[in-house]
């Protein structure tokens, strides 16, 4: 019912579109459709993180870089074939104590983070990956998502199902106005995925973590695609 006073307006305005010396016909029925494609996510990402404290820089950076070239190493001996590990940033910053005797926010001391992302097709493992991060001196998983690696075919589903849905909404409203349809004026499709609230283990959960097997459910990924088509009306 929404797209009745688009089509009218569209009608009504034509003829103010004619410019001077020329004669056409801009009279057009617009339709808008939505359609869901779900498919199984087949990649996992994990953000792993390791973070550390000292009183200099080198002894934070030192203790950090010893920790992670540790995990590296672990999470290497467990990647397959096509895994990917990478560094994703580095970063040191000082950490201030505040003395309310004196007012003021005293040095205390320095605090390194070394970032990782951990990419596997093999998504029945990301609990298991997250397992052998934490056991290997990881203390921060910061993320963990889910992704589809062929989103273009699923996307390609959901267009032409949008596609189908648009034609046979154009054919129902030229019939309701007594009107043919024309040739397609233009398409405009798009698509997005989204899925389930994403599993996600903090520092507040590390103790639990590595006592216990992370249990991981990566759920359904949908694929939403809309498409607006545009028809002329045949004379």
């Amino acid at each position: 019912m929404k797209k009745w006073p688009f089509i009218i307006l569209a009608l009504i305005l034509s003829p103010a579109l004619s410019s001077a010396g020329e004669t056409h016909d801009y009279r057009i029925i617009s339709t808008f459709a939505e359609a869901r494609e779900d498919a199984a996510p087949d990649t996992a990402v994990i953000s792993i993180a390791v973070e550390t404290a000292a009183e200099t820089v080198k002894a934070a950076t030192s203790e950090n870089n010893r920790r992670m070239e540790k995990v590296l190493s672990e999470l290497k001996k467990a990647a397959g074939e096509g895994d990917e590990v990478k560094t994703a940033s580095f970063s040191v910053r000082p950490v201030h104590e505040y003395h309310p005797a004196s007012g003021r926010n005293v040095l205390k001391g320095y605090a390194a983070l070394n970032s990782i992302t951990l990419k596997t097709r093999s998504v029945a493992d990301a609990g298991r990956f997250i397992d052998i991060a934490l056991k290997s001196g990881a203390n921060n998983i910061s993320d963990l998502r889910f992704e589809l690696s062929d989103y273009s075919r699923v996307c390609a589903i959901a267009i032409e199902k949008a596609a189908i849905k648009a034609k046979a909404l154009s054919e129902a409203s030229a019939k309701a106005f007594g009107v043919r349809l024309g040739p397609v004026k233009d398409i405009a499709p798009s698509c997005r995925a989204y899925g389930q609230e994403e599993p996600v283990v903090r520092s507040g959960l590390m103790e639990r973590a590595v006592d216990t097997t992370t249990p991981v459910e990566p759920g359904t990924t949908t694929v939403s695609a809309t498409l607006e088509v545009r028809y002329f009306i045949a004379d």
